[in-house]
């Protein structure tokens, strides 16, 4: 078998068992980007009337999760 071969199936092979746990960090990626721009909404620096549909900030107690300025101002 030649070598491309060889990485190619071991690729693949990673791929697949790996794949749950990369959809997951996605998400949570996904996740923390929506957080924070719906923090940024909140402080008035950016609008957007449907996000709140969409994106729970986290918090039991309803008062959301503590983001940094820098965060907020990045969807300026």
């Amino acid at each position: 078998m030649e070598t491309g071969a060889i990485v190619s199936e071991s690729v693949k092979a990673r791929r697949r068992s790996s794949s749950v746990n990369d959809d997951y960090s996605i998400q949570k990626t996904n996740d923390g980007a929506s957080q924070s721009k719906l923090a940024a909404v909140k402080l008035g620096y950016w609008k957007d009337e449907f996000l709140a549909r969409f994106v729970s900030m986290g918090s039991e107690d309803g008062r959301g999760v503590h983001r940094d300025p820098e965060i907020s101002l990045g969807y300026c």
